[in-house]
């Protein structure tokens, strides 16, 4: 969380909440899929909260992974 809160996602970026557990921040970006990397990196540490889209590609891309893996079980 101390890492997220002081990485400079973008210029416009603000903390939106913060608790012990969690942190929210906003930012603009016209990058997508960049943004959908960094998410990814952090696993289960990481969630996008909006835009639509971006969750969307974020379901897609776990769903993938996870057959991926059922498939390597088979094997």
């Amino acid at each position: 969380k101390d890492w997220m809160k002081y990485h400079k996602w973008a210029n416009d970026q603000q903390i939106k909440s913060e608790d012990q557990d969690s942190l929210t921040i906003t930012f603009s970006s016209s990058q997508e899929f960049k943004v959908l990397r960094e998410v990814l990196k952090w696993g289960t540490d990481a969630q996008p909260l909006a835009p639509k889209s971006l969750i969307k590609l974020w379901r897609e891309e776990i769903n993938g992974m996870y057959e991926m893996a059922m498939a390597g079980k088979e094997k």
